[in-house]
């Protein structure tokens, strides 16, 4: 079941990329009729918070549908660590490509908040927690800057460097405290079970936190 809904994603995921739209859309709404009975709704909320694949909603005019079907799916989720992961990617989707290009800055502050939250809450058990939580203060840094608040957007950055210096502090402690463990890791793309050196892993997630806020911000003038 699992390797028909991957394929059945990936194949919205490719017409996504050739910006084959009308195509991806067909499809992807086959994805959400054939597997709703079959999967779990976190895995049917991951594949509608790619922002690729729902971009090729918006480009042909769905986009309310599409925030009709995912906020149906997400608002009957339960608040557990098995769906912090999904609900975080869809609330960052919503931040970054449907609130902020759209001007909706105050949405956007709201999801920011909720964001925040969910990564708080399961931060001990939930690995990309603090890569989400760095990357969400680049957003806000973002939103900031466009909306000239200009008190907001210099404490964000200092708020930011601070959290990366903490965030990289806490992986030289885990690095040698925990040098030799082996983490079971779920990866979110593929949904198998895989083992990870945990040091490197939580290495992996330190350097996309940092690469995201440092671009944020250089494009926002820091």
């Amino acid at each position: 079941i699992e390797q028909e809904f991957l394929a059945r994603h990936y194949i919205v995921d490719n017409y996504s990329l050739l910006r084959e739209y009308e195509e991806a859309v067909k499809w992807h709404k086959d994805l959400l009729e054939k597997m709703r009975s079959k999967v779990p709704p976190e895995r049917l909320l991951w594949s509608l918070s790619d922002s690729c694949m729902m971009g090729s909603w918006k480009e042909c005019g769905l986009l309310s549908e599409w925030m009709s079907v995912s906020n149906e799916l997400y608002s009957k989720m339960e608040d557990t660590y098995d769906t912090c992961a999904p609900r975080a990617y869809y609330l960052r989707t919503l931040i970054e490509a449907v609130y902020v290009p759209a001007g909706e800055f105050e949405n956007a502050l709201e999801t920011c908040g909720k964001l925040i939250a969910i990564a708080e809450k399961y931060s001990e058990q939930w690995i990309e927690a603090r890569w989400i939580l760095t990357d969400v203060r680049g957003d806000l840094l973002s939103i900031y800057h466009t909306t000239s608040r200009k008190d907001l957007e210099e404490q964000t950055v200092a708020d930011g460097k601070k959290y990366l210096l903490d965030y990289e502090r806490w992986i030289a402690e885990i690095s040698v405290s925990s040098s030799d463990k082996e983490a079971i890791y779920k990866n979110g793309v593929s949904g198998k079970e895989e083992v990870w050196s945990l040091p490197n892993l939580h290495q992996q997630y330190y350097q996309f936190a940092l690469h995201d806020f440092a671009c944020q911000c250089m494009w926002n003038g820091h």
